[in-house]
C-alpha cells in the first residue's frame, strides 16, 4: 500500500529529444513495490539513458571526456548525459530527482501537478533557480 510520501512522489518519467520529437526512454515509479529509496522514475529514467550511452560508447571503443558526440538518436551529448533533452512528469519531482536532473544537465522539465509535500521545482523549493548551481533549466507546470 502507498504511504503519503509515495503518493506525493509517484510519477512516470519520459525523457524526450525535443529537436526530433523522439522518446529517448521512460520509467515508472516503483518505490512502493521494491521499497528501494532510489526507485523514483526520474532516477530510473536517467539511469536507462546512461546505460544506453555506456553501451554505445563501449561498442564504439569509448570516447574522450568532453568530446562532442552523437548518440544513436543523432543528438549531440556534449559530455553531459541529458544536455538539451526534456523530461515530462506527471508530478513535480522531489529534491533527489531534481538534483539528478540538474547533474545530468536536462534542458527542460514539464510536469502536470504540484508536489506540495516535497516538490523541489516550485512547490516547496526552486532548486533549478539557485544562484550557486552551475546549470539552470526551465521548468513548466500545467497548473
Amino acid at each position: 500500500m502507498l504511504d503519503h510520501m509515495d503518493i506525493q512522489c509517484a510519477s512516470t518519467a519520459f525523457i524526450v529529444n525535443p529537436q526530433k520529437n523522439l522518446l529517448i526512454d521512460e520509467a515508472d515509479y516503483v518505490c512502493h513495490l521494491t521499497r528501494h529509496p532510489l526507485d523514483h522514475s526520474v532516477i530510473k529514467c536517467i539511469a536507462k539513458v546512461a546505460e544506453k550511452e555506456r553501451q554505445r560508447t563501449n561498442s564504439e571503443g569509448g570516447s574522450q571526456a568532453g568530446e562532442k558526440r552523437k548518440n544513436e538518436e543523432g543528438f549531440h551529448l556534449e559530455s553531459y548525459l541529458c544536455s538539451g533533452l526534456d523530461v515530462y512528469l506527471a508530478t513535480e519531482p522531489c529534491a533527489m530527482c531534481a538534483m539528478a536532473l540538474l547533474h545530468s544537465r536536462i534542458g527542460r522539465v514539464f510536469y502536470l501537478r504540484h508536489n506540495t509535500l516535497c516538490g523541489a521545482l516550485g512547490s516547496r523549493y526552486k532548486l533549478h533557480t539557485h544562484s550557486s548551481l552551475n546549470h539552470k533549466f526551465k521548468v513548466f507546470c500545467s497548473v
